[in-house]
């Protein structure tokens, strides 16, 4: 107990200081404004959502495109035509495509305003701003590693059933240890490789592939390249680089529930003790208070939140509502 309590001062000191020289853009901050979105729209309170998107707005030079599509949501729901137009500008200029835009039951009002036709008449010019605003060079370079280490995977999963355990699996975490490497080369040189320095994945805009789901799930625009090969990576133990890490989130470069699942894997499968039960939970069920208190240093909600949020969700895709509801933070 006395470790885990050093652990959470250790963090929020180093939180501290790396928030000092960039208050206006801390995305610790910046969490806790969309948590607080959540709440007043499940209570009803969706002018008072809409107020909090616009501090987002003014005081953040990077919106998350998931948050983006979130506001222009609310805009909607609000038939604030406005602000719809701003947000649809916004949501474009962070990679959404339009198909994801026009097939959402609430998002797409935005066809019935004429303010915002006129961003939609300006669609191709947005999306060339959006692909000039990230790293494509950089985006390539983790395209290629994920499609490596997808093919690893799937022989893992897939292969033939005495070569999995063995050969299979031997080649898969020599490449993840390979891929690693680079990894971290790339986050001391660029920063952590997340939607703000590459965009979201290409596949994004192939509506065949994923209206389906699109329909069914609600849409969900988080970026997680980096972070599945990472997960692959601590899925045996792995270097800690948490003290790389932890200025990514402050930054906005790496979001704060992905910092909490590799610090999952890495006390599930490594020596840590650092639980944030994003992904695992800590089976020692006594440790929550600590659990919360580690989240909340991150701006996470709280673990009984996550997990009502996540209740939430289950139950939109069993009624199928899930694409004509707000979507929250699960």
């Amino acid at each position: 107990m006395f470790q885990r309590s050093l652990l959470n001062v250790l963090l929020t000191f180093v939180l501290l200081i790396s928030i000092q020289p960039v208050l206006a853009q801390d995305y610790i901050r910046y969490n806790r404004i969309v948590n607080r979105i959540d709440e007043d729209v499940l209570a009803g309170n969706i002018e008072k959502a809409s107020l909090r998107f616009d501090t987002i707005y003014l005081e953040y030079d990077f919106i998350f495109s998931h948050h983006c599509f979130k506001a222009l949501q609310i805009s909607c729901d609000l038939k604030d035509s406005v602000k719809a137009a701003n947000w649809l500008q916004e949501t474009i200029l962070r990679g959404i495509p339009l198909w994801a835009i026009q097939k959402n039951e609430i998002t797409q009002e935005v066809f019935n305003y004429t303010n915002c036709r006129l961003v939609i008449n300006n669609y191709e010019n947005l999306q060339e701003q959006y692909k000039a605003s990230i790293n494509q060079k950089l985006a390539k370079t983790i395209d290629s590693l994920l499609a490596i280490d997808q093919k690893r995977t799937d022989k893992v999963n897939n292969g033939f059933i005495p070569l999995r355990y063995t050969w299979h699996y031997v080649r898969w975490r020599r490449n993840s240890r390979k891929q690693f490497l680079i990894l971290e080369q790339i986050i001391n040189k660029y920063g952590y490789p997340g939607e703000r320095l590459i965009g979201i994945p290409e596949d994004k805009n192939d509506s065949s592939k994923l209206l389906k789901d699109a329909l069914f799930y609600g849409p969900f625009y988080r970026e997680s390249r980096t972070y599945i090969m990472l997960i692959h990576y601590y899925s045996r133990k792995g270097k800690n680089i948490d003290s790389l890490l932890l200025n990514e989130i402050v930054k906005g470069n790496l979001p704060a529930f992905q910092y909490g699942g590799l610090n999952d894997f890495m006390s599930r499968y490594g020596k840590a003790d650092n639980y944030y039960n994003v992904w695992h939970f800590d089976p020692d069920t006594s440790s929550l208070s600590e659990i919360n208190l580690r989240r909340d240093s991150l701006g996470l909600n709280s673990f009984e939140t996550q997990q009502a949020l996540k209740k939430i969700w289950m139950e939109r895709r069993k009624n199928k509502t899930a694409n004509s509801e707000i979507i929250l933070e699960y």
